[in-house]
């Protein structure tokens, strides 16, 4: 993650650079949990917006981890309010000159990931979706989940193995 990232925006610009920084990782964070890229990238403009508006009021030490918790948090109030949009398997995604059958293997790939994810302990695979989707250190994982660094590193450790006995069939 770059400097940016760390520091607290007090500009137009230095907030732009930060939004240019780390904006893919959101959305890619986002459609993780929603499985909507407009609802990922609604919910990562609607963060966006209030942490410019909250920066007179917040300064937490790392301006990336508050980010990603408030988006933590709002994916999580999309889903409890059941608004997020179940679009056609191929709606949200840009097809980069992909045939249907490639966009189908795709689609299948991310609903099996899904139903893996959903196997596992929500801390545990949170965890696994800010390293994977978000691509955050554990540090900043520790930030944004408010957990230690070696809890983080557990989870991500614990969380992964349990993936990979599910993906050879066993308990």
């Amino acid at each position: 993650m770059t400097e940016i990232a760390h520091s607290w925006p007090q500009t137009r610009e230095e907030f732009a650079e930060f939004v240019e920084a780390l904006q893919n990782g959101l959305v890619r964070y986002a459609f993780a949990r929603l499985g909507s890229l407009a609802d990922a990238e609604d919910a990562v403009q609607d963060v966006l917006v209030r942490a410019w508006l909250a920066r007179p009021a917040h300064a937490p030490a790392a301006f990336a981890p508050y980010v990603y918790r408030m988006l933590v948090n709002r994916c999580i109030d999309i889903q409890r309010s059941g608004r997020v949009r179940l679009a056609a398997p191929f709606a949200d995604r840009p097809d980069a000159g992909r045939t249907p059958e490639e966009l189908a293997a795709a689609a299948a790939e991310r609903a099996r990931i899904e139903a893996l994810l959903a196997r596992l302990p929500e801390r545990e695979a949170e965890v696994l979706r800010l390293r994977v989707f978000g691509d955050l250190s554990f540090a900043e994982i520790a930030a944004v989940t408010r957990a230690p660094l070696a809890t983080t590193k557990s989870r991500f450790r614990c969380g992964l193995e349990k993936l990979r006995r599910a993906m050879k069939g066993r308990p």
